[in-house]
């Protein structure tokens, strides 16, 4: 169990709500979020799990209808209806429209892009358990040599909200 009371009330209610949407429900956030320096001298936000969590259940939330999804995505000020679903949610949070939601969706994206295209090869597989790309060490190596871009930074990483 966590000692930041922050993270105790927030694994108090994620076992009560694993499965929930969000609704009126609060979770109190701090603002030390840790900042990086980027190669291009732009800010970096690292998100924290439970900001991920909840970003990824209210993009769920609001796509059970139609009134959100477009042909190439998503409609008009729909991450700014986002970051109004995550204040609500999330007090104290600083996410943003852009360019928080908006870059970390984009990341998604572009994830779960190498994700397909990595899975869909001959000696690759998904493991639905563990969230991962399932292959031995050694064909990823020959892989990681022959797709540096692509397999940068994703052998024995979780992949949380991938779903093949």
């Amino acid at each position: 169990m966590p000692n930041d009371p922050i993270e105790q009330e927030y694994s108090a209610w994620e076992r009560d709500h694993v499965n929930d949407v969000p609704d009126d429900d609060h979770i109190a956030m701090d603002n030390d979020v840790e900042v990086v320096d980027a190669p291009a001298k732009q800010k970096c936000r690292n998100w924290r799990t439970k900001e991920e969590d909840a970003l990824m259940k209210c993009i769920v939330n609001e796509l059970v209808g139609d009134k959100w999804r477009a042909e190439n995505g998503f409609k008009c000020d729909f991450f700014k209806h986002l970051e109004k679903e995550l204040e609500k949610f999330l007090l104290g949070t600083d996410l943003k429209a852009n360019p928080h939601i908006d870059s970390n969706v984009k990341y998604w994206k572009v994830t779960w892009a190498k994700i397909i295209d990595i899975i869909v090869l001959s000696g690759f597989g998904w493991d639905d358990v563990n969230k991962c790309i399932l292959l031995e060490k050694d064909i990823w190596n020959e892989y990681e040599k022959a797709h540096t871009k692509k397999a940068n930074g994703m052998y024995g990483k979780t992949f949380l909200y991938f779903d093949d």
